[in-house]
């Protein structure tokens, strides 16, 4: 995180396929991973908010990991 990325942008929640995956690796879709589990966000969609775009690469799938909605 930088002081750089900060900005007024509003939350996007944009979610999307990761399509920039090289061939061959998995592309994970948009929905959440199951019962007792949430898209959990490795960069916080609140730390890009320097632009719509750059909060918008916050919800690509290649950005979130399961987490336990408890």
């Amino acid at each position: 995180y930088s002081l750089s990325d900060d900005g007024s942008a509003s939350r996007t929640d944009a979610w999307a396929v990761e399509e920039l995956l090289p061939s061959g690796f998995l592309k994970i879709g948009t929905a959440t991973f199951g019962t007792g589990w949430d898209r959990g966000h490795m960069c916080p969609s609140a730390d890009r908010l320097k632009s719509t775009a750059d909060n918008e690469f916050t919800f690509r799938m290649s950005n979130i990991i399961p987490q336990a909605s408890q």
